[in-house]
Parts: structure tokens; C-alpha cells; sequence
């Protein structure tokens, strides 16, 4: 999936109802949202791929892919946006299969603008904190890592010094011995030397 190219919210908007779309954009807009639509649940995934969208507004009843379908589609995605679905009045056991199957909040149709726009502010605020709890997540691994990673170095460091201060050790138990042997054979040159002559006289 592509970085998008925006840093405004993107909210995708899919109904196949022409003035339904229309009429939400526009709210949303004023709003400072970027906005795309599409005509139905098939159309809607192809956008999400590339649009990237923090929020998606479906329609739940709609050819090819209905909104449940969608949801169910999007929700496996690593990073989904939240979904908000757009229910019939009288249809609020439509909205709870939603809202089981991962939806973020349901509206019915009429629907008050400021509902609406209340909705998708909250829907976008939920998905920023998802993605910010993901990237502490992301740099609190990689933390553990170099933590795990210096320990291990400086435990071998460690033992380097310690194997240091062994052979060290064993070096000076090694010459002491060898410094006595020689001092005795130098002692035992002169009293020779000193015998040898005696012995000439």
C-alpha cells in the first residue's frame, strides 16, 4: 500500500445512493476532510488500497459487496481505518452485526450533520491513536533490542576481562618459579667459580 500524499484526514465516503454521497462529502469538507466516494463495497476496497483513508463511511445495504462484507474485508488489513456504517431507520439490528463484526460507530439514515461530523472526528481520532500506540509499540521493541543487544556485549566483555585477568594470574604463577630457579642457578654459578678456586691454590 502507497504513503499518501496529504496530510489532511482522508475520510472515503461509499454509498450507492448519488445525492447520499454528494451531501456527506460536502458536510465533511467544510470540515477540512479530504474526501473520495465510491458507488459500492467492491469500488470502496479498490480506494482503500490506494487512498488510504483514516475513516470510511459505508452504506450497509449496497450491490456487489454490502457494507458487512466490506467491513469484514477491511478488518484484516495491519492498519484498517475505522469504519462508521450508515444503517435505515429501523435497521439497528443491521447496526449491532456491525458493530460485532468491528465497525467503530453506526449512524441511521436520516442523519443530523453534526452527528455525522461528531462521528467521523471521533472515528479519525481512535485511528491516530491506534497508529501512535503501534509506533511506541514499534520503537519500544527496538529499545528492548539494543538493550538486549548491549547486554549481550557487555556480558562478553566482561568475560574477555575476566579471561584476562585469569591468564595474567597463571603468567605470574608461572614466572615466580622460573625467577627462583634462576637466582638459585646464578648462586650456584658463583659458589663454583668461588670452589674452582679454592681448589687452585
Amino acid at each position: 500500500m502507497k504513503t499518501p500524499s496529504t496530510s489532511r484526514t482522508r475520510v472515503l465516503v461509499i454509498d450507492d445512493e448519488e445525492g447520499a454521497r454528494f451531501g456527506i462529502a460536502k458536510a465533511l469538507e467544510r470540515e477540512g476532510h479530504h474526501i473520495e466516494l465510491a458507488a459500492d463495497g467492491k469500488e470502496g476496497m479498490e480506494k482503500i488500497n490506494t487512498f488510504l483513508p483514516q475513516c470510511v463511511i459505508s452504506d450497509i445495504n449496497m450491490p456487489n459487496m454490502d457494507g458487512i462484507t466490506l467491513l469484514k474485508e477491511i478488518s484484516q488489513f495491519t492498519n484498517p481505518p475505522s469504519v462508521i456504517l450508515m444503517t435505515a431507520y429501523g435497521s439497528e439490528a443491521m447496526a449491532v452485526q456491525g458493530l460485532r463484526a468491528g465497525a467503530y460507530d453506526y449512524i441511521s439514515k436520516p442523519f443530523d450533520i453534526e452527528d455525522l461530523r461528531r462521528a467521523v472526528r471521533n472515528a479519525i481520532e481512535k485511528h491516530r491513536l491506534v497508529e501512535e500506540n503501534k509506533r511506541y509499540y514499534e520503537e519500544l521493541e527496538k529499545t528492548l533490542q539494543e538493550l538486549r543487544q548491549s547486554q549481550v556485549e557487555r556480558i562478553h566483555a566482561e568475560k574477555m576481562a575476566a579471561l584476562g585477568r585469569l591468564v595474567a594470574g597463571i603468567a605470574h604463577e608461572a614466572n615466580s618459579p622460573l625467577g627462583a630457579l634462576a637466582s638459585s642457578i646464578d648462586t650456584f654459578g658463583r659458589v663454583f667459580s668461588r670452589v674452582k678456586s679454592l681448589l687452585q691454590i
